[in-house]
């Protein structure tokens, strides 16, 4: 054999060599093992949704078994390890990111089971005191019938007891811990049995007054651990994995496109069917892309139903599950107070407080629905300033308001607003509640009203059909500014997201300032804050404003 033709035969290896060699790396992705795994990062998403809903459950009293929660974290171990080491593996395939990702939701996986097990036990205990709290201190008010002062001071037990059960409110425990210590030292001369009975009473109202803000705090640290970030950052690294992979096994396409080039020139009698299979080649990674781009859109909009899915079936747990004991609660203080002796200022007054913990009750299971399912606004047109005022007042009745200089700012003459009156009033109070608490009570407090007309680059200004205003359109201005501890520069991007709160552990349930927003933008509105820490905060409403000249 010449040495031409060895030339030519080893170079014709070469190539057969490497269009082997690159065909090899042009394997098909195993779309049924990508599947797979997708189906497993869904379900873990779904499983963390889940088990929020049934924390939420029990800590609520909706459901008494801690058993529905332990099979959901289970289920949660259970899928992680398909994705560590089942059919749908992830791990140890080169990819050091989506590793790290695993062992990051596997180490919060772990710090979210030990937390519910401290849950679980000291939520329990507290169950335990709510429920007999009410029933001894009956017991013990119908053996000191005869006795006034202990009477009231055990009626003003129960009512503070019970409004810091519903609210948590620091304040209340130092003069619940007073009137405990009152008790039980005016306890010393009572019978034998009042002592008995009270020394119960007693023991339940600790109880209660230790471990509520203790199951709080679990329920927040539980509902804040980051296993659903860790999935999502999970799912995003497994995309990007799935990516390169389809990066790379269009490269090898591509590299073998240009060794066919090259075979074009070496057998010019395969020309054809060389350029059908790089159409082709084309062609399917077209169509791969854009398969991939509705993926991530539908499993975004996947993600987003499942967690709304999931706030609405609490939501509608908490409305049919407390609002109706609730309502029994209401129509029983009804009949007391049609039926009971109120001419003694104690019973009067137990009775009024017993109901003001009733309408707070409400109140707070209002704001999670309001969360959940906003209620359509009824619009109609209405002046903003007397709305305002009613507001200070309300706040000033409920927040007993004593050092706080409050300036009125507010324009003479304001256009009509077009607006539901209930809900923007509940914004004026949730924001005026937040500033004077801000303040510690002490402070100023500045609310101006005024109008304008808006330009473009401002605030929600635009001519999309989604932007609040059109450039030069007439708005009302609603400034609210307090002189208190101001937000942190970190914070202040994150105050309107839900659940995310400033206050202090047991303060606040960090969905105010997200309902607040939501009621402003189905107003078609825009709200925006300004804040310095230790010189104050500033929340800017604008509205669209319907008559320009229409007095108060």
């Amino acid at each position: 054999m010449s040495f031409a033709r060895l030339k030519l035969l080893g170079v014709g290896t070469g190539i057969v060599f490497l269009v082997t060699l690159v065909f090899l790396q042009t394997g098909p992705i195993n779309t049924k093992r990508h599947n797979a795994v997708m189906d497993e990062l869904r379900r873990l998403k779904q499983l963390d949704a889940i088990f929020n809903q049934e924390l939420l459950q029990l800590r609520f009293g909706l459901v008494s078994s801690y058993d529905a929660a332990g099979q959901t974290l289970h289920a949660l171990k259970a899928a992680h390890q398909q994705l560590s080491h089942g059919p749908a593996a992830i791990s140890q395939q080169g990819h050091a990111e989506m590793d790290r990702r695993l062992e990051a939701f596997r180490e919060a996986l772990e710090a979210k089971a030990a937390s519910f097990e401290q849950f679980a036990a000291e939520n329990a205990t507290l169950n335990n005191s709510i429920r007999f709290f009410p029933l001894a201190t009956t017991r013990l008010l119908a053996d000191v019938e005869g006795e006034a002062a202990l009477s009231l001071q055990v009626n003003q037990l129960l009512r503070d007891v019970l409004m810091y059960n519903l609210t948590a409110s620091q304040e209340l425990k130092p003069e619940i811990r007073d009137r405990l210590e009152e008790l039980r030292q005016g306890s010393a001369s009572a019978p034998p049995e009042v002592q008995r009975q009270l020394h119960t009473v007693l023991t339940h109202a600790r109880v209660i007054l230790e471990q509520k803000e203790t199951v709080d705090g679990f329920v927040r640290e539980l509902m804040a651990m980051p296993t659903a970030d860790a999935i999502e950052g999970l799912y995003e690294s497994y995309l990007r994995f799935y990516a390169q992979a389809l990066r790379r096994s269009s490269l090898y396409r591509n590299t073998l496109y240009a060794v066919c080039l090259l075979l074009i020139g070496v057998i010019m009698a395969i020309m054809a069917q060389l350029s059908r299979n790089v159409r082709l080649l084309e062609l399917e990674i077209q169509e791969r892309k854009h398969a991939e781009a509705n993926l991530r859109e539908t499993q975004a909009q996947l993600v987003q139903s499942e967690k709304l899915a999931a706030i609405g079936h609490v939501a509608s747990g908490i409305a049919h599950e407390v609002k109706n004991p609730l309502a029994i609660l209401s129509q029983g203080l009804e009949y007391f107070r049609k039926n009971l002796d109120l001419t003694q200022a104690s019973t009067a007054e137990a009775l009024t407080l017993m109901e003001e913990a009733v309408k707070r009750a409400n109140m707070i299971v209002r704001e999670v629905l309001t969360f959940a399912r906003p209620a359509q606004v009824s619009l109609s047109p209405a002046p903003l300033n007397p709305l305002l005022e009613r507001a200070v007042v309300l706040v000033e009745k409920q927040l007993g308001v004593t050092a706080i200089v409050i300036t009125k700012e507010l324009a003479k003459e304001l256009p009509l607003v077009s607006m539901d009156q209930n809900q923007m009033q509940q914004v004026f109070i949730n924001l005026l509640t937040n500033a004077a608490q801000a303040m510690s009570n002490r402070g100023r407090l500045t609310l101006r009203t005024s109008t304008a007309v808006v330009a473009a680059g401002e605030a929600g200004v635009g001519h999309r059909a989604t932007d609040p205003f059109k450039p030069e359109q007439p708005v009302v201005v609603c400034e609210i500014a307090d002189t208190g501890c101001g937000i942190p520069k970190d914070k202040l991007n994150k105050i309107f997201e839900p659940f995310f709160t400033t206050k202090p552990l047991g303060e606040g349930t960090g969905l105010g300032l997200a309902i607040v927003r939501s009621i402003i933008q189905a107003h078609r509105g825009v709200i925006t804050v300004e804040s310095q820490e230790g010189q104050g905060t500033t929340f800017q409403i604008t509205l669209p404003a319907l008559v320009m000249t229409s007095p108060l």
